[in-house]
């Protein structure tokens, strides 16, 4: 008897559990319903760009608006700065797209939200002239969002909180961190000279951009190699990008930029713009723009490898050959020439009977005993004595260059460009580039 009452009991607590587990399961798919329904999306504003004429932020610290018409978009405040176009965009992309993850529609419950002493109020102006207007609120406590009335719903929405904070700013986070109008790659074929000046930390050097290439035309006439001059140059004025704005209507005496370590002086499209730098403790340098007001903050990384001077655009080497750069090159050697050409099709050794095709070892070569005379010593203007070997490549964009090369003593060798000497190379780099005329001259006599 007590057996069958133990197994009652057994079964009951059975039959128990098996209730409970079956209630957890019903409960589980309309708790499920209940989140999913908790996670409704709000269209708090669904405003195509087009269609909207300006947004006014009236906030505890200023008032500004944001105007937008076929002609651009402009910022309209007490202050005149010169604002980023892209942020201004961005800033008017975002005030037409908002959407919230609660809809409160109770009245009595408003002011619980903050509604009585908003923190910021925001207009949309709309191209048919009506208007929308919203107020930001209180943040929610629990999660990253911040309470939005809509005057038109007569409803508080819960937005993210990066939204809100948009209408919380003031028109100076929108000021262009840039003072330099390098914005990308694509501004480079736009470049028409960029002067750099040390101040008497260095030797000034300008750069020009023709329909021939980048040259060097002070101190020293030189052709440079595009990819050196965007690597050593255009790349760290690219990276001239402030992390903070520190001051506005600031005098430059004050920071020490009425004497700066650096000036850059950049024109692009005819526009010239005037960026002036100086170091500060910290690896950080402070920026502003030639007789601007505006003070910037930076890492000075940039600023320290535009401070290497103008020989970094050398990249090396004195004369630079990039493949698909030249169509020939001419050589003579103590009498002696030789020429060669070049296609799509490889290098070859002209001669009076046909050509001589030049193996892709022997091209390489070519180009690295060329691009490899290494400047080791700047020259004054010497005097042409006799040359070991000289040369003439006649480049792709129609330039021709002449090379000279003659001893000055036993280990240095001066380089002329073009009728100008202003720098000197090794024994050495001077060796590779004799070893492979004996290496072109003997593939033409084999012939």
């Amino acid at each position: 008897m007590r057996a069958k009452q133990h197994a009652v009991v057994v079964l009951l607590i059975c039959v128990a559990l098996l209730g409970a587990l079956l209630g957890w399961l019903l409960y589980t798919p309309a708790q499920k319903a209940a989140q999913e329904q908790a996670a409704t999306v709000y269209e708090v504003v669904n405003l195509p760009l087009a269609e909207l004429t300006a947004v006014k932020v009236e906030n505890a610290e200023t008032a500004f608006a944001v105007l937008n018409s076929a002609e651009g978009v402009e910022m309209l405040s007490q202050t005149d700065n010169e604002y980023d176009e892209a942020q201004l965009r961005a800033f008017l992309y975002a005030a037409g797209h908002i959407t919230g993850s609660r809809k409160v529609t109770d009245r009595g419950t408003f002011d619980g939200y903050g509604l009585a002493q908003p923190r910021a109020t925001v207009t949309l102006y709309r191209s048919d002239n009506t208007q929308l207007r919203y107020r930001v609120l209180m943040d929610n406590p629990v999660d990253q969002s911040t309470y939005l009335y809509a005057e038109a719903d007569d409803a508080i929405y819960l937005v993210p909180r990066e939204i809100a904070l948009l209408f919380l700013r003031t028109e100076r986070d929108f000021i262009s961190h840039q003072v330099l109008p390098l914005r990308s790659q694509d501004d480079v074929d736009k470049i028409r000279q960029i002067d750099v000046y040390y101040h008497g930390t260095g030797r000034n050097y300008s750069v020009e951009q023709t329909d021939q290439g980048f040259y060097l035309t002070a101190p020293v006439p030189m052709r440079l190699s595009r990819l050196n001059v965007i690597s050593a140059l255009i790349n760290p004025l690219m990276q001239l990008y402030a992390d903070q704005v520190v001051a506005t209507d600031a005098d430059l005496s004050a920071y020490g930029l009425d004497q700066p370590e650096m000036e850059i002086a950049l024109t692009l499209d005819g526009e010239t713009a005037h960026a002036l730098l100086r170091r500060i403790e910290g690896n950080q340098c402070l920026m502003a723009e030639k007789g601007g007001t505006v003070i910037y903050r930076l890492d000075d990384a940039p600023m320290l490898m535009l401070l290497q001077g103008y020989t970094t655009l050398l990249g090396g080497g004195i004369v630079s050959y990039e493949t698909g750069g030249i169509t020939d090159i001419a050589f003579s050697v103590e009498g002696q020439s030789l020429a060669v050409r070049f296609s799509a099709e490889g290098a070859a050794i002209a001669t009076p009977l046909g050509s001589v095709e030049l193996s892709g070892d022997v091209q390489t070569r070519l180009r690295q005993a060329l691009n490899q005379l290494t400047p080791v010593a700047e020259l004054s203007s010497p005097k042409e004595a006799n040359p070991v070997i000289r040369w003439t490549a006649s480049l792709s964009t129609g330039a021709q260059e002449t090379v000279v090369l003659w001893p000055l003593t036993t280990d240095i060798y001066a380089v002329s460009v073009n009728g100008t000497a202003a720098f000197a190379t090794d024994a050495v780099a001077v060796q590779r580039v004799m070893t492979l005329w004996d290496d072109l001259t003997a593939l033409e006599q084999r012939r």
